[in-house]
């Protein structure tokens, strides 16, 4: 346990009890995993999944709200793409092969979104392909410990089986930050993140991984590779993931 965590878990733990008793206080927490609702078909545990594509993810706000941060797009589908690549054992098509497919395909809109997931799927060889849609991005106003408004995100992603055309797995993800005060069971949420009013994209790092580990519990287990030679799958999940730590240094540069 570092000198942080030793320090922090105890005085939080006073916070939450001060909370209890204090109507008017503020202190933060993520909720509870009810902020994915997921739905899945019956077979879906009966189909493989060997090769994978992700279309970045439609801005699609709410009627007159504009509830989306500029950027919201590029942040969450490169989460989705890097949590495929480190929770998975699925090969990960390139983002740059989409991103060339992409060019000879029509502009994703929300009434298209399917038939462009569909095509693309297919001119990079994948069997399934993630798609989606976000209508809430909201960036935190304020800093860690005091913040006037929280964070909101919220995003549906599907999964496409390519050889049926079949969207097989739908999650729907949504959390605005609350405060302690609101929600005291949630106090090992507001532990883990040690009382802050968290960004944006930490919640949607939170929700994207829940949802990629329940598509991942409800289908089959990748076939296990048995040699671990030149060009194996698994030295090219190594090699992708180096590829994803390299694209995170460079982009922190």
């Amino acid at each position: 346990m570092s000198w942080r965590r030793a320090f922090c878990v105890p005085a939080l733990l006073g916070w939450a009890a001060l909370a209890s008793g204090c109507v008017g206080s503020q202190l933060p927490v993520i909720g509870q995993h009810s902020d994915l609702q997921v739905h899945a078909v019956r077979s879906i545990g009966s189909l493989r999944i060997k090769q994978v594509a992700v279309l970045p993810l439609l801005e699609a706000p709410g009627r007159g709200v504009a509830s989306v941060a500029p950027g919201a797009s590029s942040s969450v589908s490169a989460e989705l793409y890097g949590q495929i690549l480190l929770t998975s054992e699925w090969r990960v098509v390139a983002q740059i092969q989409v991103d060339q497919a992409l060019r000879g395909l029509p502009e994703q809109t929300a009434d298209n979104q399917r038939k462009v997931a569909l095509a693309l799927a297919k001119a990079v060889g994948a069997d399934g392909i993630f798609f989606g849609t976000i209508d809430t991005y909201r960036e935190r106003v304020g800093i860690d410990y005091a913040a006037a408004k929280p964070a909101a995100v919220g995003f549906t992603l599907n999964f496409l089986y390519v050889p049926l055309n079949q969207i097989i797995w739908t999650g729907r993800f949504s959390k605005e930050q609350r405060a302690l005060s609101e929600n005291l069971f949630a106090l090992p949420d507001f532990v883990r993140n040690y009382g802050r009013w968290v960004r944006a994209h930490e919640i949607a790092e939170r929700g994207i991984r829940e949802a990629i580990n329940d598509l991942r519990s409800r289908l089959p287990a990748p076939e296990k590779v048995k040699i671990f030679g030149k060009g194996s799958s698994y030295q090219k999940t190594v090699s992708e993931r180096q590829q994803l730590q390299n694209l995170k240094s460079s982009t922190t540069q």
